[in-house]
């Protein structure tokens, strides 16, 4: 886990781009894995300030939900739902699946997070690939559900 190497990696990026919003959500993430809370969240609002199109900050709401949950806001994170529920409602050939996903984790609602994961599978959704290995999702892989989810995608772990 070189989430130090990342982290000024991600800043020497930003220095060259400081709109590359890719390299604003992966520093957020990042410092959510070192546990830099309050630097996650900054960098999340950043981002999601420089969201093109979004001047009233509909999108990015997983990252921020995730974060609010680790945080224990959990009115920001009500809010964060809310917000989602409005925007599936208003792009319903988007899919939000792992943006509830992501929030559902961080607050630890096992059963909506495979509620949502199946659906991701249902649908297709090739970001269920990528929880496989990731550290961060070890909660997840722990559960019972999860091997079953992944042979039903065709993983073995």
């Amino acid at each position: 886990e070189r989430y130090q190497d990342a982290k000024d990696q991600f800043i020497k990026t930003l220095e060259l781009d400081p709109n590359f919003r890719s390299a604003l959500w992966s520093l957020g993430y990042n410092y959510i894995y070192m546990r830099e809370y309050e630097k996650a969240l900054e960098t999340f609002l950043l981002a999601q300030s420089r969201t093109k199109g979004d001047s009233i900050g509909l999108k990015g709401q997983a990252p921020l939900g995730y974060i609010y949950a680790l945080m224990e806001k959990h009115d920001e994170v009500e809010k964060c739902l809310r917000i989602l529920n409005e925007r599936e409602a208003a792009n319903p050939d988007t899919s939000f699946n792992f943006d509830y996903v992501m929030i559902y984790k961080a607050l630890k609602d096992y059963d909506k997070v495979f509620y949502y994961l199946e659906k991701a599978f249902e649908e297709r959704n090739g970001g269920i690939l990528f929880i496989g290995k990731h550290p961060v999702w070890k909660d997840v892989q722990a559960d019972s559900r999860f091997k079953i989810l992944m042979k039903k995608v065709g993983l073995n772990f």
